[in-house]
């Protein structure tokens, strides 16, 4: 017996959402400016290793800032190197880390700075609340660390609200990036917002960091102001820099839908693969539905998660190539090292699976039926929503938001011969 769905499926539009666009264009030069006004050259020396801390967000520019860092570490005579700084990511495996770096073009040859991906760490303090700070082994050998961040919204400190006004960015790189695995356990299991502010008098105080260059990006996911600051400014920068990430968040125009539908979600998109400060934290934490999203349906897995799929079971549908990317061992290493007896396993559980994007995308609506006019809102994935396709239903709204731009006529769904999703 076949499975209940719709059969009919409404017409789309495309809709431009409009943003602010600033960026910088020249990375390579943005960085190189603030580490030579960092006064880099004082604080290492010739022969020196130094090594360059790099996340697995893949913000924007992360290979052109990685390239720019060792280039002038080079000149000042030292020798860099990459540590990926991941915590759990990549499984907890040196290849799968490595792996995570080349997706984002950070490789030996891209950037000319080989890459050391031990896990191995030293506990370089304990917290009073128990906290052990850990350091990976490769950064504690180094005579010297440069932290690259990506600052953002956190889905477990939400926009910094927990944290004074401290989110992911330059501390929580070095608590659970360098951290690795053990270290991301450690402070997850002790409160990631208690412990996040340890990290001044635990690791910056103890260990060999000697500057963070710290990225925000626009809401197309593009550079858009760098920071380059000495630890004693970590924390105040992460504050600073998380207000801008905050004002620049792209969102969904849209409070209420019967369907979201996501092309990719993943861990370079939102720790939690969908973002929920785009989706609403309601999905983890219960409360007010706003915004309200009946259904969300996820396509596919970015590369860049290496398989990890944390975040899965914030959709009621997925497909099933999307489930055939998936690693177990991935997706619950991070799961299980995020983990405390206050947060929910809901981003590991696998939500029902469809074949295809088309039966997929019939299943959800057939889900919310009666529906006369569904509003349905295809976007690429939560941190790219410049680009979106719309529902008829949806257009009366979208020529009314000033913020939107209706691209073309409505016309039907589009799928390729094995029944995926063709855009407009």
């Amino acid at each position: 017996m076949e499975l209940p769905r719709t059969t009919e499926l409404p017409r789309l539009a495309k809709v431009r959402q409009l943003f602010p666009h600033d960026s910088i264009a020249d990375v390579e030069g943005a960085v190189r400016d603030g580490l030579r006004g960092a006064y880099l050259g004082e604080l290492i020396s010739r022969g020196q290793r130094v090594g360059i801390a790099v996340g697995s967000r893949g913000a924007g520019g992360t290979r052109e800032a990685a390239r720019a860092i060792a280039s002038e570490v080079r000149a000042v005579g030292a020798e860099p190197f990459i540590i990926p700084a991941m915590g759990s990511h990549g499984g907890a495996t040196p290849e799968g880390q490595t792996g995570i770096l080349r997706c984002f073009g950070v490789t030996e040859e891209e950037v000319g700075a080989p890459i050391d991906a031990r896990m191995e760490t030293v506990v370089l303090a304990t917290a009073p609340n128990g906290y052990e700070a850990h350091y990976a082994v490769s950064a504690h050998e180094a005579d010297a660390v440069i932290v690259l961040a990506r600052v953002a919204p956190h889905p477990s400190l939400k926009v910094g609200e927990r944290s004074e006004g401290v989110a992911s960015g330059l501390l929580k790189m070095v608590m659970i990036g360098l951290g690795k695995q053990p270290g991301a356990q450690s402070a997850h299991h002790h409160g990631l917002a208690e412990c996040v502010l340890q990290v001044p008098d635990l690791q910056l105080r103890l260990a060999n960091i000697v500057l963070g260059v710290s990225v925000v990006e626009n809401a197309y996911r593009e550079p858009h102001r760098i920071e380059v600051v000495r630890p004693e400014e970590f924390k105040e920068s992460d504050q600073r820099q998380l207000r801008l990430a905050k004002a620049l968040l792209g969102q969904i125009p849209f409070d209420e839908l019967d369907v979201l539908v996501v092309d990719q979600m993943g861990k370079d998109v939102s720790g939690s693969g969908l973002d929920p400060n785009v989706i609403g934290f309601w999905r983890f934490e219960g409360g007010p539905r706003v915004p309200y999203y009946r259904r969300i349906v996820s396509l596919d897995l970015t590369e860049g998660s290496g398989g990890n799929a944390t975040g899965v079971g914030l959709n009621d549908f997925v497909t099933r190539r999307l489930v055939e990317k998936m690693s177990q061992h991935a997706t619950w290493m991070n799961i299980l090292t995020a983990a405390n007896r206050d947060w929910t396993t809901i981003e590991g559980y696998v939500p029902m699976i469809a074949e295809t994007d088309r039966e997929a995308i019939q299943m959800a609506l057939g889900s919310v039926m009666p529906c006369d006019q569904p509003r349905i809102c295809h976007v690429h994935d939560t941190s790219r929503l410049s680009e979106m396709m719309v529902s008829e239903a949806l257009l009366p709204l979208a020529e009314q938001l000033p913020s939107l731009e209706v691209t073309s006529e409505p016309q039907p769904y589009r799928f390729d011969p094995s029944d995926n999703l063709v855009w407009l």
